[in-house]
């Protein structure tokens, strides 16, 4: 995403992919179907605000169009969530959905894996293969174009494969902040700054990462803490870190 839009605040959910996955995981605790309905219905939103997105952005899929559309269907999305979490039973489902939404890897399980691992395989297998377009995306439009590239199927595959891993990843442990905002970062002061290294060093250290984090969530006290609350209290003062570092 951060080479799609040439945007270093890009992240995952910047087309509005993990808002809409919330909503559809919150609705589906609301409806009560159990945890597989939970998480079909998490993967079927996010996929549909990523393509609300698109058809909002215009026929161009300019890069400011398609960051302020996904903006707008994130902030539809969060109010979404926002009045499903009202509907809820404040003493069953409110609770459920709210521990759901601060993400965690407790459910983890073969059976979610198994939910995720395709949609995920093919969204990398996609990524990787689109390397070098990567790489002349984070050039501007007319400088793309005068490359032979095809900007905007490109874009339109690129936030196509990002949406699939997002919602798998989304509807089976919630949303975990900061991880996608961050990782890229540190690979490339890793000097991982084209496609070919880059999505590797990201995949890696992304993976170690969260490993490491959800360590911490089960062993710090004797209830488990949620694993995007470690994400921002370790990732955001490491950003402003990096800021400062290259200011």
């Amino acid at each position: 995403m951060q080479s799609l839009f040439s945007n270093p605040l890009a992240a995952p959910d910047t087309v509005g992919t993990a808002g809409g996955a919330c909503f559809g995981a919150a609705a589906g605790v609301l409806s009560g179907g159990g945890i597989l309905l939970t998480e079909i219905s998490a993967f079927g939103a996010g996929l549909a605000a990523s393509a609300l997105t698109v058809l909002a952005s215009g026929r161009r899929r300019e890069r400011i169009s398609m960051i302020l559309s996904g903006l707008a269907v994130a902030g539809l999305a969060d109010s979404l969530t926002a009045l499903v979490k009202y509907m809820a039973d404040p003493l069953d489902e409110l609770p459920a959905v709210t521990y759901w939404l601060l993400g965690s890897m407790a459910g983890a399980s073969y059976r979610t894996l198994l939910f995720a691992a395709v949609p995920v395989a093919v969204g990398v297998s996609v990524i990787y293969t689109m390397r070098w377009q990567l790489d002349i995306l984070t050039l501007s439009t007319d400088e793309a174009m005068s490359l032979g590239l095809d900007v905007r199927r490109c874009r339109i595959a690129v936030i196509a494969a990002s949406s699939l891993i997002t919602a798998a990843v989304v509807s089976v442990c919630g949303k975990v902040g900061w991880v996608g905002l961050l990782i890229p970062h540190m690979a490339r002061l890793m000097g991982c700054t084209s496609g070919r290294k880059l999505i590797p060093a990201c995949i890696s250290l992304g993976g170690t990462f969260m490993i490491a984090v959800d360590t911490l969530a089960r062993t710090l006290t004797p209830a488990e803490i949620p694993v995007s609350v470690l994400t921002g209290i370790i990732c955001a003062p490491a950003f402003i870190l990096l800021i400062k570092a290259n200011s």
